[in-house]
């Protein structure tokens, strides 16, 4: 039973607030402790020089009274105040020759007179619960030598020490008190941004995510805080319709296909079986559809790979020219109602994938054929700048209207949807080719102009080996 109370006490939650305010509490009380002790001990030095000060002052004046050759008898307490010092003067035999006390001092007296002792030293000694300062002075007067007693019942100081004492205990006390209450109250004040944070976290889910934290109050960490979560939040948000954007856009691409491939399975269920046309018919459209699906999902599960970067590159060194080249006579097999041109630098290597880079050139001189009439010009150059290699592939196509441009790589964005429809596409490969470049530290533009033709403009490093 005590193990599970000790284990339930372990796991109990602890607030911040809780512990800002108990850590504050003990510094606080650290320093009121040193900061009393010290002023106690600096208290204590202060008297305990002042009582040396009045010993050493009446010393003096009694010597100056013996050196003026004065008798030594009560006429030498009514010259000089004394001021609560009790003196005993010996001759060189230990003779008191006179003496002025209390009789309740009379037991201080005989514990610290004895002549010769500590000779011009201060001492303190606690004499049944009284404190005395004293000190043993010798002088020489003509032929005879003299030995003087002086003594100082402190008891009033070591009174006032301990009032001292006692108050500073109870300011201290106070103090606690008064710094736990603070300390309760500015750190709830000053956590109540993060209680915010708390309940806005509680209130998000994949339903809602418009809830934000009102930020206001000192330009500090917990308002940066507040700042990050609701970018955090924004982002989020924003990320998740492009998701459902995504999954949308993704549904209704597969819809049609698959509306497509139903509707010629049902005519041939209905007809196909007797009719040799129909079924062709069927059977060539149904391979048509289930060719696009298949090239849709794999450039879904392509976009898939790169967003959540599981898709590793496998760089290499290779002459960008040779790769271009290969393009060119794929693309002059398989095209032959347009005019391609190539103008590539021999000598530029790249470190980079590339099969990647083949697929994001084919993407570019594929939209370039699809968007340019017939008789028209396609064109692929590459040039060297500096540590960079730019790859230009233009065309003397249709063009992309001004207010398009911004979306052109954007998921299943089509600029012509009459146009894409009639060339197919689902409006995934400029994305396909952003996000292989981008992949290899790159940048990709486009300029272009309606009936005037598209230039894409594709930015890529430099292996450092090949730099000049």
């Amino acid at each position: 039973m005590n193990k599970i109370k000790l284990k339930n006490f372990k796991n109990k939650r602890i607030s911040i607030s809780f512990k800002l305010t108990a850590i504050y509490a003990v510094i606080l009380s650290l320093i009121l402790i040193i900061i009393s002790m010290m002023s106690n001990w600096q208290v204590k030095r202060i008297l305990v020089q002042q009582t040396k000060e009045e010993l050493q002052k009446t010393y003096q004046l009694v010597e100056a009274y013996i050196q003026e050759g004065k008798p030594i008898n009560e006429d030498l307490f009514k010259e000089i105040n004394f001021n609560n010092i009790y003196l005993k003067i010996y001759n060189e035999n230990g003779v008191i020759l006179e003496s002025k006390y209390k009789a309740v001092d009379q037991e201080i007296y005989n514990q610290v007179e004895g002549g010769g002792g500590n000779w011009d030293n201060y001492e303190w000694e606690d004499i049944d619960q009284v404190d005395v300062f004293y000190m043993h002075k010798e002088l020489s007067k003509d032929t005879k030598l003299y030995s003087m007693l002086l003594v100082k019942n402190i008891e009033e100081q070591d009174h006032f020490v301990q009032i001292l004492d006692n108050n500073l205990m109870m300011m201290n006390i106070v103090g606690v008190i008064i710094a736990i209450l603070s300390g309760i109250y500015l750190s709830k004040k000053l956590l109540f941004p993060i209680k915010k944070i708390t309940n806005a976290a509680k209130e998000i889910s994949v339903y809602d995510l418009n809830s934000r934290i009102d930020i206001g109050g000192p330009d500090d960490e917990l308002k940066e805080l507040a700042c990050t979560f609701n970018d955090m939040i924004g982002r989020l948000q924003e990320s998740f319709e492009r998701q459902k954007q995504f999954v949308s856009d993704a549904s209704h691409e597969l819809r049609t296909p698959i509306a497509v491939i139903q509707g010629y399975i049902n005519l041939l269920d209905r007809w196909g079986k007797d009719d040799r046309e129909v079924l062709e018919e069927s059977i060539d459209a149904i391979k048509s559809e289930t060719e696009n699906m298949k090239r849709l999902l794999e450039q879904l599960l392509f976009l898939a790979r790169g967003d959540n970067e599981s898709y590793k590159l496998e760089k290499q060194e290779f002459r960008l020219s040779e790769l271009i080249e290969d393009i060119i006579k794929e693309t002059k097999l398989i095209d032959q109602i347009h005019e391609i041109e190539c103008f590539v630098d021999q000598d530029t290597w790249i470190y980079a994938d590339s099969k990647l880079i083949k697929q994001m050139l084919r993407i570019l001189m594929d939209n370039s054929i699809k968007f340019t009439p017939v008789n028209g010009k396609i064109r692929i150059a590459s040039e060297k700048y500096n540590n960079h290699v730019v790859i230009r592939v233009e065309d003397s196509g249709i063009g992309i209207p001004k207010e398009d441009i911004p979306y052109i790589f954007d998921r299943f964005y089509r600029s012509d949807k009459s146009r894409t429809k009639a060339t197919g596409g689902a409006g995934l490969g400029l994305s396909i080719a952003k996000w292989i470049v981008e992949s290899h530290n790159g940048n990709i533009e486009v300029e272009s102009q309606l009936e005037k033709g598209t230039k894409m403009i594709v930015k890529l490093p430099i292996h450092k080996n090949h730099l000049s």
